[in-house]
C-alpha cells in the first residue's frame, strides 16, 4: 500500500484529520482526502479547510492531496479501478451534536450505498 484515500462525507473544518495526518506522515504514505460536494454553499469553507490541511501537512512533510467532488464523479473515478496500492477509507460522521450541521437523510444513505458499492468492487 502506497497511499491512503479518505473519502469524507462532510469535511467541515477538517478538525478530524490532523492526528490521522501526523500518523500517516510517520508511515511515509501519500494521503488523499476527497470531500463529497453536497452544496454550492460550502465552496469557500472547503477552500479554507483545504489550505489549513495543506499547511498542517507541510509541518510533517506529508504528501497530501485534498479534493472535492460530487458522488457521481467519485463513483466514475474509482469504479473498475484496482486499488492494490491504495487503501480506501470512508468517513461519515452525521448527527453528532458538536458538529452543528445537519444533512438530509437521503444524502447519508446515498453516501453509504456508494461506499458499499465501491468496497464490494475492490
Amino acid at each position: 500500500m502506497e497511499s491512503i484515500h479518505i473519502i469524507d462525507f462532510d469535511l467541515g473544518e477538517g478538525n478530524q484529520w490532523p492526528q490521522v495526518m501526523e500518523a500517516i506522515s510517520q508511515m511515509k504514505k501519500y494521503l488523499i482526502i476527497t470531500s463529497i460536494k453536497l452544496d454550492q454553499d460550502q465552496d469557500l469553507q472547503f477552500h479554507q479547510t483545504m489550505w489549513q490541511l495543506y499547511n498542517f501537512a507541510r509541518t510533517f512533510g506529508l504528501n497530501l492531496k485534498v479534493q472535492e467532488m460530487k458522488m457521481g464523479r467519485l463513483v466514475k473515478l474509482i469504479e473498475g479501478r484496482t486499488l492494490g496500492k491504495e487503501f480506501l477509507v470512508f468517513n461519515c460522521m452525521v448527527g453528532l451534536p458538536h458538529i452543528g450541521r445537519t444533512r438530509k437523510p437521503n444524502q447519508v444513505t446515498d453516501f453509504l450505498k456508494v461506499a458499499k458499492l465501491l468496497l464490494a468492487e475492490n
